[in-house]
């Protein structure tokens, strides 16, 4: 991916039970993050800025389907495109746009319509959008001679049904890390990056979401089905944070539980 410190994400995210195609709710506005707006609750504006591109869609449905998902952009004549195939197994489709990506108008409108659901499901579409000029904060740098790699799975603080939502610090110091590891210092001269995410969580909600104050991307997963996110495969470089300022972590669901079950395999360097 050529420059992931130009990402933001939109987020499409309704626990719903879709007899037919259909319509999912943005987030609710607490979560979101970005230069975008929304023009209904199901549409969203991408950024008034020439050049933004869609470099990847993430579409998940927590219950099998039995018809397809669409994405649309309202502008151009191509849409919509069919998304979240038919699948009798709990769903999981990431698109990648190569290249130069889905290029975009200045102010696209953009929606999502989940599949046909076998009964009441969290449906989730996370679209990742390059935008030029644009800094997400999440400082994606190439690998460090790192001095430790740990895994740790992070403790979110409660959740808001609906939109990305329970953000606490990654290093474990706000909330405790699920099994008791030890925390991370809070010491700037320790060098942090997030190496791969193995997203995991409880029915009705679908994995984690790292965050600064300009951005979120989140890293869905669905209940009970592995799922593997390098850093490297697929931003060719790794988030990185001082120990002192560190990225944040929530994620999104039905209610109110926190998240426990994802994994982060981190790289720490001391005494940068």
């Amino acid at each position: 991916m050529q420059n992931p410190n130009q990402l933001m994400e939109i987020l499409w995210q309704e626990d719903i039970n879709l007899a037919a195609s259909g319509a999912v709710a943005l987030e609710l506005a607490a979560g979101r993050r970005g230069p975008w707006t929304e023009s209904t609750a199901d549409l969203a504006f991408s950024p008034d800025i020439s050049g933004c591109a869609i470099k990847a869609l993430h579409c998940w449905s927590e219950t099998g389907s039995a018809g397809l998902g669409t994405f649309t952009i309202a502008e151009n004549p191509r849409s919509p495109w069919d998304v979240a195939l038919f699948d009798a197994d709990l769903e999981n489709f990431h698109y990648w746009f190569p290249g130069n990506g889905l290029k975009i108008p200045n102010r696209a409108t953009l929606g999502y319509n989940g599949p046909i659901n076998v009964g009441a499901a969290e449906n989730e579409c996370a679209a990742w959008i390059d935008v030029p000029g644009y800094d997400n904060g999440m400082n994606f740098s190439a690998g460090e001679d790192w001095d430790d790699i740990i895994m740790v799975r992070p403790t979110s603080a409660a959740r808001v049904a609906e939109t990305a939502s329970g953000f606490t610090d990654l290093c474990g110091r706000g909330v405790a890390y699920t099994g008791a590891q030890p925390a991370i210092a809070n010491d700037p001269n320790i060098s942090v990056q997030i190496l791969d995410i193995y997203p995991e969580d409880a029915a009705g909600y679908m994995g984690p979401i790292i965050e600064t104050p300009t951005c979120h991307l989140s890293f869905l997963g669905i209940p009970t089905q592995n799922v593997h996110y390098s850093m490297f495969d697929i931003f060719g470089a790794y988030p990185t944070f001082p120990a002192s300022n560190p990225i944040r972590v929530g994620g999104v669901g039905v209610g109110a539980a926190v998240l426990t079950l994802s994994a982060f395999k981190l790289g720490i360097t001391y005494g940068k």
